[in-house]
């Protein structure tokens, strides 16, 4: 990819451990790609106080953008943009609100919503683990994929299981409801819940919230914050988040690219 006029490539990992630090909460997910193994598979980019990061994953086959900025929005918008035409179709982009707008003119979009970055604030608020949920690892791989085969489910991709925070609910020998973390830093003492998801037919018996208290209890000791990410129209996830202790910290954009 094209270095953007006037940015450079950043080198080291700690300038931009810097630039995040005015809010760790908001940027879970960038702090964690400056470890390994995303770090030596990312770019990332610095122009005018704003930093874009194109960020590879382990399996190699996937790759994200992230451009969210809780220091100049705008610029980092700006560099986003210049980047655009570059990205491949598909390309999925995370990015400070305004994405749709930067964009318009240069690329269309899939789809594009706002979503919400949420904060754990109230660790006593999240309930005790529930006997139905049990410790998820490698060998339910295979069921994990079936589970987030299902239409409007949530992403998995193999290297979060190693994480050791999946959990699931099964139903007979179906697993019908799984979560856990698309990144955790143990250095950092960071953790990003993601990949909830219960199946259509077991909801409104209590699983949301089971699970969630079966991933931060797989976390305790290990973090001392805890975030995650809900589309900001999802009314009934962002209920239960905020009844067991989450709070919303920041609003930003996800699109993929046509």
């Amino acid at each position: 990819m094209r270095t953007p006029p006037g940015a450079r490539v950043v080198s080291d990992p700690a300038e931009l451990q810097d630039h995040f630090a005015d809010m760790p909460a908001a940027h879970i997910y960038a702090l964690g790609d400056l470890e390994e193994p995303f770090w030596s598979n990312s770019t990332w980019y610095w122009r005018d106080g704003a930093v874009v990061g194109v960020v590879g994953m382990p399996e190699g086959t996937w790759q994200a953008v992230y451009a969210v900025s809780t220091r100049n929005p705008c610029a980092s918008l700006d560099l986003v943009a210049d980047m655009i035409d570059d990205l491949p179709a598909g390309q999925f982009v995370t990015a400070s609100e305004g994405l749709e707008s930067a964009i318009a003119g240069r690329r269309k979009t899939v789809w594009s919503k706002p979503h919400v970055r949420y904060e754990l604030v109230d660790p006593s608020a999240v309930p005790a683990p529930d006997v139905r949920v049990v410790a998820l690892g490698p060998g339910h791989l295979d069921m994990l994929h079936d589970l987030y085969s299902e239409p409007d489910s949530a992403f998995l991709l193999p290297h979060m299981i190693g994480d050791d925070t999946f959990v699931g609910v099964f139903d007979s020998d179906r697993l019908v409801a799984a979560a856990g973390t698309h990144i955790v830093s143990d250095q950092k003492r960071m953790a990003a819940i993601g990949a909830v998801y219960v199946t259509p037919t077991h909801r409104g018996s209590g699983l949301g919230r089971a699970l969630m208290a079966g991933v931060i209890d797989r976390l305790g000791g290990r973090v001392d914050l805890i975030g995650l990410n809900v589309a900001a129209d999802n009314t009934a996830a962002r209920a239960l988040y905020e009844s067991i202790g989450f709070e919303p910290i920041l609003t930003y954009d996800e699109a993929e690219l046509a």
